[in-house]
């Protein structure tokens, strides 16, 4: 974004931008929660506002590492499944035996290296009080991944399953951008700008709705493009079927 037309939106010295940190419910397939910052805000800053139930697992990426808050959720009785930073300290405390679902849940050719029990950090500037779970996965692809988790119950298959369903958040952003014009702003105001994600997020979910509510098998673009389609027409309630607005679109 022009730093001329966005100033309250901070990023780097000759651009703005703003960020999305979206809570996303994979339950229901839409979010439940966001905050909006300007792009200069370290994500870790938002972590709080987001994760903030007991007895939730939240999985997010690796940009949201926060030893210390691994450590206060852990005690809080919040679960949560990450990336681990390639930089990370890591000391072992034992070895875990790998455990695996009696269905599988990764892909052909995806293998778990090990499942081992860990602290986190550095003793010269802050290690985890508690000890968490380190999995490790080389992927169809060949790249290797490591997670960490404070869930004890979980096979570790399923901790790496937990981490893969975070495609569907990137899967709601790609959609967004894409089919609701969030490229581009209608206005240069913070204001105008929490109007237009709002409102994206919300028509998102209004089809998400529509989608579990239709008989027929349809996708959200289909579905936005019927609407579009018939946007002005008239159905009286009793006769209202989304069947007829496919068909006519």
């Amino acid at each position: 974004m022009s730093l001329n037309l966005y100033q309250w939106a901070l990023f780097r010295s000759t651009k703005a931008g703003v960020k999305i940190h979206t809570r996303f419910d994979l339950n229901k397939g839409i979010p439940d929660a966001f905050v909006v910052t300007n792009a200069a805000s370290h994500d870790k800053t938002v972590m709080d506002s987001l994760v903030d139930t007991k007895h939730c697992i939240y999985v997010f990426d690796k940009a949201y590492n926060d030893y210390v808050k691994f450590d206060q959720y852990t005690k809080d009785e919040k679960y949560f499944v990450t990336r681990l930073k390639d930089n990370a300290v890591v000391t072992e405390i034992k070895d875990l035996r790998i455990s695996r679902s009696d269905n599988r849940l990764l892909d052909l050719g995806t293998q778990i290296l090990c499942d081992k029990v860990v602290k986190l950090g550095s003793v010269y500037t802050y290690q985890t009080k508690e000890t968490y779970r380190l999995i490790k996965i080389l992927d169809k692809t060949g790249k290797v991944l490591t997670f960490i988790t404070n869930i004890d119950e979980l096979f570790s298959e399923e901790i790496a399953w937990l981490y893969k369903k975070r495609w569907e958040i990137e899967i709601f952003f790609k959609w967004i951008k894409q089919n609701l014009k969030f490229k581009t702003f209608i206005g240069h105001s913070l204001n105008a700008i929490m109007i237009q994600i709002i409102t994206g997020i919300m028509t998102f979910s209004i089809f998400k709705i529509i989608e579990t509510s239709i008989q027929i098998k349809t996708s959200l673009i289909d579905i936005k493009r019927a609407i579009e389609n018939n946007l002005f027409e008239i159905y009286e309630a009793h006769e209202f079927k989304w069947l007829d607005i496919f068909n006519s679109s």
